[in-house]
């Protein structure tokens, strides 16, 4: 029989193998990088994944006070038209409606957003879970997203944010993927600069979130 410190070695290596497969899997390429923000695509589905880097000098509570201000979205979500805030329980969980707009001919994009907010005080990092819903405001003027994603935010011994945001959407409706895929990488890179300036505002400053300790 298998000696119960043998399973855990077997245990620990599966799960670094695995982990090893799915970064293969996702094989980012980087291409972009300026004003301090890498972008990053990978073409492990029809529809392109993005990933944004960035390094900020704020604080974690600054973020997470930038997050949870729906009011500001439509200035930083990137090509967003309309925003409105569906549900909110505490400062941990959001519930959201974006329309996006999209180039014409093509119907401008809609869909339901949750947000679930995670904080690892061991690692310091904040984990932002990002899925579409279903079940929620909808309207046949517009065509539905799918997709999910995460905001993940480490507090690097400086004091400062190491900031990962990714995404995997798929827009539904007849637009063609290479379309899709060839602005892919717009989202990341504006949305991380609106980031950069927006998350500077006084009203940003000096808060304190209970669950981050």
């Amino acid at each position: 029989m298998i000696s119960m410190k043998r399973k855990y070695k077997l245990l620990v290596l599966y799960f670094f193998c695995m982990n090893a497969i799915s970064t293969a899997q996702e094989n980012w390429k980087l291409i972009k990088k300026e004003n301090g923000i890498e972008i990053y695509t990978s073409d492990s589905t029809k529809y392109h994944s993005f990933k944004g880097h960035t390094i900020l000098d704020n604080s974690i509570h600054s973020f997470v006070a930038f997050l949870n201000d729906m009011d500001e979205y439509v200035n930083w979500g990137y090509k967003t038209k309309e925003v409105s805030l569906l549900k909110k329980s505490g400062d941990t969980l959001q519930i959201y409606h974006v329309i996006t707009q999209v180039p014409f001919p093509y119907k401008n994009r809609e869909g339901t957003y949750q947000n679930k907010f995670k904080w690892n005080s061991d690692s310091s990092t904040l984990l932002v879970d990002i899925n579409t819903l279903e079940g929620y405001k909808e309207n046949e003027a517009f065509v539905r997203v799918q997709g999910n994603g995460f905001w993940k935010v480490v507090v690097l011994p400086s004091g400062k944010l190491d900031i990962t945001f990714q995404m995997q959407i798929d827009p539904g409706g007849n637009m063609p993927a290479w379309l899709v895929n060839m602005f892919i990488g717009s989202t990341p890179y504006h949305t991380l600069v609106n980031l950069q300036k927006l998350i500077k505002k006084e009203k940003y400053q000096n808060k304190k979130f209970s669950f981050i300790q």
